[in-house]
């Protein structure tokens, strides 16, 4: 077959096969359309009708007569009624069947089970579905669905016919459009094989006769296209054939002329000529080596991945790539003027210096350094670079080069985890005392308010025990900012108006600062809304404030307090990966104090870290703050300068939902007689919670080993009316004896405390059913409404 009839062939059989193709796919995907259209459309009317027979049976319960037959069969009938009238307003057959495969109504009055042939067992079995049935020689399509309350089964059926009518008219236009789009590709496809073709015999032709000798042979291009300068290029090769032919022609007489000439000496100069052409060919091959070497050093050094240089020894730049001087802001001619030392940073300078001169010595070929330069600007660049030598053959460095790649990414990157991992170090040991120090001031904090309780309130004795309370509650307080910062604790999170958080606070915050100092909001304070702890973000102002206000003690100044919407971008992510982009609260405090240096910069943010004097900070300020603000999936930014003020930058994600207001109510400690099942490893803590159960009327039976207190349950699990139980004890946890008890009797309400858990928080205590969740220490006002609370949660159910 010729090249002609191929190309013929192709553009006959390609077009064809993309219709047939087109019509395949077309056909297939409107199939899968109608079916999924028409099944979703018949669900959804079937939904319709299952919901008003629902809302008639709702009807039937509210009235409270589900339990009385007459009205049950009314309301059945009613529905029959309008499910044989078609009521529901949807298209195709309802009708329902009942639980023992008996058909109850249909919309088509007068049929029966036997007239529906072909129902698979599955519509008794699942509680919804699809399938097909005969009915009176046509087939049906049907979804179906389970009505509870009765157990009948509703289905809503329609004709295959009209749920395939659309369908055929879709595959006619798929059909024609296929054929349309067949004949045109067709014609296109011929006529461009047509002129491909003769363009291409015209082209053999030419080949042909320069093959048989005819040098003077040409084509003649028709276009200036592809194959146009191929026949170019083919004209371009049969002349140069014909002008060396002719070439040939002539020095072969002149050679037969000579060739007397050189058969004398031919013989003598053998033996010469295949040493030189020895000789030649080594050289040859020597030189592609160096020209492939020396291309490929040009195409690395050229390639802009790395920083690279190419210096002489005595440090002058004698070539620099672009990405050398993208890195350090220089223009090339710039750059090659100014020597190796002069754009080291100078704490660097010495450690180079060693390395380069013991490759000048011979000691080394290159040496791998982490130094930084300074760039155009001033700034210094962390760079790892490795520099190698190239010798000559007496042993002398010729020249060097430099590879110089920027690690500051990296070098931001380590300073962040060596933070993170500080902040895990302190709150894994945060986690590991908090338990027993709450213990600890449980039974001090409960104690003294029963203590508190046995005194008269104006005496001398009862000044001194609120002052131990008072100690005891800032000692958990204390605890509790401890975990915040390491993010062991759980944040509240709830909607809050964020300015009005900083208003309560700036109220707050100026009585604590001198007079010198002056308050001032800037800023758009709309649309602030955050999801948010409001005593975390008033612990957040209240240091950042303090913080401030020390800066500015000796002199005055001004605490400049913005809260704005911010839209956070991919730029500020990759500064703080923390973020994602979208709106966010922007809360910035300025003061214009004493600033900071980069050195204590650097370090604000650890724990204990302070720059106050003896007894004016403990270092854990910021540490809080940045452990609560990342527990609230925000980000934190600081900026200063040595007598150039601090700027605190705070970033929260907008919330959409509306402000929780908080009111506090003051109630009296709520009391009760029930029987109290009391659980605590602690012996201290058994006495001071059971002491402080009694004070408020329960019974109480304390046990403080976990295994005892279960026994006495099981032996009698009825005398009980509530469980209090710790959760870190030997031998079982209070989680695990909590599922215990809740296995053995659902409606006996459980509560756990807890000193610290990584186990187990509130919200994993509600999902076991534990109806109340404390953490120690726990006052007597917290106990008594939480046992009260359990209790009702009790009686409610």
């Amino acid at each position: 077959m010729t090249i002609r009839n191929r190309l013929y062939v192709l553009a006959l059989v390609i077009p064809a096969g993309l219709a047939l193709l087109t019509l395949i796919i077309g056909t297939l995907t409107i199939d899968s359309i109608v079916y999924r259209l028409n099944k979703r459309l018949l669900n959804t009317e079937l939904n319709h009708v299952l919901k008003s027979m629902e809302s008639d049976y709702d009807a039937l319960v509210q009235a409270g007569v589900d339990h009385v037959p007459n009205y049950i069969s009314q309301t059945q009938q009613e529905i029959f009624q309008t499910v044989a009238e078609n009521d529901y307003q949807v298209t195709g057959q309802v009708f329902i069947l009942s639980s023992n495969h008996a058909l109850l109504v249909h919309t088509t009055e007068g049929l029966t089970l036997a007239d529906l042939s072909g129902f698979p067992d599955q519509v008794w079995r699942q509680p919804d579905g699809d399938f097909s049935y005969l009915q009176g020689g046509q087939t049906m399509f049907c979804v179906y669905g389970r009505f509870d309350p009765w157990q009948w089964t509703v289905c809503h059926a329609v004709d295959h016919a009209v749920m395939y009518r659309q369908r055929n008219e879709y595959l006619i236009a798929v059909v024609l459009i296929s054929s349309a789009l067949l004949l045109v590709s067709l014609s296109m496809s011929y006529v461009f094989a047509k002129r491909l073709a003769v363009r291409f015999d015209r082209t053999l032709r030419c080949v042909e006769r320069v093959a048989h000798g005819d040098l003077d042979a040409r084509i003649d291009p028709v276009a200036q296209d592809e194959m146009g300068a191929f026949q170019l290029g083919i004209n371009s090769m049969i002349a140069e054939i014909q002008s060396r032919t002719r070439a040939h022609e002539e020095a072969e007489g002149k050679l037969m002329a000579l060739n007397e000439e050189l058969t004398a000496t031919n013989e003598e100069l053998s033996a010469t000529n295949e040493e030189l052409s020895a000789a030649y060919d080594d050289l040859a091959e020597s030189q592609q080596e160096v020209k492939a070497s020396e291309q490929r050093f040009r195409t690395y050094f050229e390639l802009g991945l790395v920083g690279m240089a190419k210096l002489s020894p005595d440090k002058r730049w004698l070539d620099a790539n672009g990405r050398l001087c993208q890195l350090l802001g220089y223009e090339h001619d710039a750059l090659v003027r100014r020597d190796w030392d002069s754009l080291t940073f100078a704490e660097d300078l010495l450690a180079d210096k060693e390395q380069w001169a013991r490759v000048l010595a011979g000691e080394i070929d290159g040496y791998q350094i982490n130094k930084r330069f300074v760039n155009n600007a001033g700034r210094p660049v962390h760079t790892a670079v490795s520099v190698s030598c190239d010798r000559t053959a007496a042993g002398q460095v010729d020249y060097l080069v430099a590879m110089v790649l920027d690690i500051s990414e990296q070098r931001r990157l380590e300073q962040q985890i060596r933070q993170t991992q500080k902040l895990e170090a302190l709150g894994t040991l945060a986690g590991g005392i908090a338990h027993d120090f709450n213990n600890i001031l449980f039974a001090i904090l409960g104690n003294t308010e029963l203590s508190l309780d046995e005194v008269k309130a104006d005496s001398e004795l009862a000044s001194y025990l609120r002052e131990i309370e008072q100690a005891a509650l800032r000692a958990a307080d204390l605890v509790s900012h401890i975990l915040s910062f390491s993010r062991r604790t759980e944040l509240k999170l709830e909607p809050l108006d964020m300015s009005a958080v900083v208003a309560d606070a700036l109220k707050l915050i100026r009585a604590t600062l001198p007079a010198n100092i002056a308050i001032r909001r800037v800023g758009d304070m709309t649309n602030t809304r955050v999801l948010g702890d409001v005593t975390q973000l008033h612990q957040v102002i209240m240091n950042l404030a303090t913080n401030a206000g020390h800066a500015m003690r000796d002199t005055g100044g001004v605490l400049e307090v913005e809260v704005s919407e911010c839209l956070v971008d991919q730029e500020v992510v990759e500064l703080y990966p923390q973020l994602k982009p979208g709106p966010h609260v922007l809360l910035r405090i300025t003061d214009s104090g004493h600033g900071m240096s980069p050195e204590v910069l650097q370090n604000i943010f650890d724990p204990f870290f302070t720059t106050k004097g003896q007894g004016e900070g403990t270092g854990m300020g910021l540490s809080v703050v940045h452990g609560i603000v990342t527990g609230m999936d925000g980000a934190i930014a600081v900026t200063s300068k040595p007598r150039a003020g601090t700027t605190v930058r705070i970033y929260l994600p907008c919330s959409t939902a509306e402000p929780v207001e908080h009111r506090e109510i003051d109630q009296p400690q709520p009391a009760g007689g029930e029987h109290v099942l009391l659980v605590d490893d602690e012996e201290a803590i058994v006495k001071v919670m059971s002491r402080i159960l009694v004070s408020l009327g329960y019974r109480v039976s304390a046990f403080t080993s976990a295994r005892e207190a279960l026994k006495a349950f099981r032996d009698r699990p009825g005398d009980f009316d509530i469980v209090v139980t710790d959760q870190t004890m030997p031998w079982i946890t209070g989680r695990e004896l909590a599922i215990k008890i809740i296995d053995a009797r659902p409606d006996l309400p459980v509560i756990l405390c807890s000193g610290f858990s990584d186990v187990i928080d509130a919200e994993g205590a509600e999902q076991l059913g534990i109806s109340e969740y404390l953490n120690k220490p726990v006052t007597k006002t917290a106990l008594a409404k939480a046992v009260r609370r359990a209790l009702a949660q009790k009686l409610a159910v």
